[in-house]
């Protein structure tokens, strides 16, 4: 009897010893693989994540959708930009495909030279690229098409649009599924853009138009001194409206009391009029009375400056802060839909509202303003390019100034009759509104100098057009939010952050703990050679020897230099020192943790046998 409970109990020792080492293995293994492939997604706008909007349109999709990608053969071998750009893709498709609740697939097709897949890409539209580093054409495309057999293009990814291929495909994604695209009402004065039947004068002042259209956007060119607003137009869109007839004012407002969205966006000082009449004259909006009527006045005499958020320029070959040079930064309106996913806003001589409510079924919201260091100056003053002499023309107000605002409600008419009574012109048109049938949306902002190519073109070659700030975006934003469509808006993605293995974000993490100080070792070191710089052009003689005086200041410099320079590479032997000590923490604490996990389940398993065959025991001695 004791035999068989020594052997009994042997063998239940050598089955916890085996199963502790089974688990501790496994454990291993499984945290092996898994860590060795562990990939953090550290971007601060987690670009290797799919987008809230994003999820939520494949979460609210019900159509089949098929996303066929077309990489060239072996195209790292021709290529280490466009083979990162297409693991990139691949991985990203897989992600839509994933959340795509089954409705979506996701092919990458390897096309190869003269084959069948290469005619199928080049029949489907997509384009060839040649890169730097490679004298083969490439092909890196996508073709998505639905359930019911309609199909977008997108003829090739482009590296400069990396920041924003998420918009990019969702934005198609979401166009493909969309039963009506927004209709675009565009009127501009100074643009003639409905000279020739309606026919669309895309000229270099308006690519942010063909963007649009690009964007999803049905885009129909109308005569400033149009009667009336079609009744299918979703948005109207008044760009620089300048010498507008009362007409036309007429038209929209009776296009506003209908329930109609219309953006203005105003300017008292558009650069491309100047450039192009090399003089300058006030402009007039011709909207004044309009806009005062609905509590807003419309400054035309100044710009507005800000110096908080400006841009440098150069000028006589030195950099010097332009306070009409804005760079908006968002501040408490991120989540407004208009403003969602924006970063930064670039204007150039922007013009300010301000606004008195006095219509109770009107509400305001401040889009965006400057920063709290803002100034008004006379428009003429744009012309100083004297920052120095500049600063005395600027008047200023201490506090945030409205640039965009929107009025949402029900307006009050400001016309009280057509301004033509004539009969046969009031049996053609809408039946005058002495009241607002519909809440109406309009939106004013003021600089129009934001939609030119320049300040959201980051190249003009023909594949260059990428955001290289948000104000594309912030336009295409409100036209959707005016317009109430399904289109759905990304964003841009403004880091290029790579994702990043373990080792990479411990590395920062090193880099981090000691930046402080490697920056202050900078700049001293900065300072003391300077120094030494200046102490040379000042007293250096003819002879090009310093005199004894100074040569000792010099030396002392120099001793200090070296001082710094050593500290320095102390500095970097610290930071690979405390690199490899994180690292080994966090090995082996990656190797603990599962073993200890081990051990804890093996612990409590044992316990909890123990305790059951405790029972069975008991149950048999009584």
């Amino acid at each position: 009897m004791r035999f068989c409970k020594s052997i009994s109990s042997k063998l239940n020792l050598g089955i916890l010893i085996g199963g502790t080492l089974l688990l501790l293995i496994s454990f291993n293994m499984l945290s092996g693989l898994f860590l060795s492939g562990l990939v953090f997604d550290t971007t601060p706008d987690k670009r290797f994540s799919l987008s809230a909007a994003t999820r939520d349109f494949l979460n609210r999709n019900t159509m089949p959708l098929n996303i066929r990608l077309y990489v060239s053969q072996n195209i790292k071998k021709h290529s280490s930009g466009y083979g990162a750009l297409a693991d990139y893709l691949n991985r990203l498709f897989a992600e839509y495909a994933a959340a795509g609740h089954g409705l979506l697939r996701f092919n990458a097709i390897e096309v190869a030279p003269f084959s069948s897949s290469e005619a199928e890409a080049k029949a489907a539209g997509l384009t060839t690229v040649k890169t730097a580093d490679t004298e083969r054409e490439l092909i890196l495309g996508s073709v998505i098409t639905d359930g019911l057999g309609r199909s977008i293009t997108i003829p090739e990814f482009d590296l400069k649009r990396l920041d924003v291929m998420e918009d990019d495909l969702t934005r198609r994604l979401s166009i493909l599924n969309s039963a009506k695209l927004p209709l675009l009402g565009v009127i501009s004065p100074e643009f003639n853009i409905a000279s020739q039947d309606s026919i669309l004068n895309l000229d270099n002042d308006w690519p942010f138009i063909r963007r649009l259209k690009n964007d999803g956007f049905r885009v129909l060119p109308m005569r400033a001194d149009a009667p009336s607003i079609p009744e299918d137009v979703d948005v109207l869109l008044l760009f620089y409206p300048q010498h507008m007839s009362p007409l036309s004012l007429y038209a929209i407002e009776q296009y506003l009391l209908s329930g109609g969205n219309v953006m203005v966006m105003m300017d008292a000082f558009f650069s491309p009029q100047f450039d192009r009449a090399a003089s300058f004259e006030p402009s007039r909006s011709a909207m004044d009375g309009f806009l005062s009527h609905h509590g807003i006045t419309y400054y035309e005499d100044v710009l507005v400056a800000d110096g908080t958020h400006h841009r440098d320029f150069t000028f006589e070959g030195h950099l010097q802060p332009n306070p009409f040079y804005p760079e908006v930064v968002p501040e408490n309106m991120e989540n407004h839909p208009i403003m969602r996913g924006i970063h930064r806003l670039w204007l150039q001589n922007s013009s300010i509202f301000t606004y008195q409510a006095q219509n109770p079924d009107l509400s305001l919201t401040l889009l965006f303003t400057t920063g709290k260091q803002s100034a008004v100056s006379p428009v003429s003053s744009v012309f100083n390019r004297d920052f120095a002499q500049l600063k005395h023309s600027l008047h200023y107000q201490n506090q945030p100034m409205p640039l965009a605002v929107l009025l949402e409600g029900r307006f009050k008419p400001f016309y009280t009759m057509p301004p033509i009574t004539d009969a046969a012109y009031l049996s053609q048109m809408p039946l005058f509104k002495t009241e607002a049938a519909a809440s109406g949306r309009l939106l004013l902002v003021g600089d129009s100098d934001m939609a030119l190519s320049s300040l959201w073109l980051g190249d003009y070659t023909s594949s260059g057009e990428f955001y290289s700030s948000d104000n594309m975006l912030f336009i295409r934003n409100a036209l959707d939010y005016l317009s109430s469509d399904s289109l759905t808006s990304v964003g841009r993605k403004a880091y290029n952050t790579p994702a990043q293995p373990l080792q990479d974000v411990i590395s920062e993490m090193a880099a981090k703990h000691f930046a402080a100080r490697r920056t202050q070792l900078l700049g001293d070191l900065a300072d003391r050679r300077a120094a030494i710089a200046e102490l040379r052009r000042k007293h250096l003689s003819d002879d090009l020897k310093l005199p004894v005086k100074l040569q000792q200041r010099q030396h002392n410099l120099q001793k200090e230099i070296d001082h710094l320079e050593y500290s320095l590479q102390k500095i970097t032997y610290r930071t690979e020192e405390f690199y490899n000590n994180l690292l080994t923490f966090f090995t082996i604490a990656l190797m603990i943790i599962p073993t200890l996990s081990a051990l804890g389940v093996v612990a409590v398993g044992y316990f909890c046998f123990r305790r059951l065959r405790q029972r069975q025991l008991n149950k048999g001695k009584k």
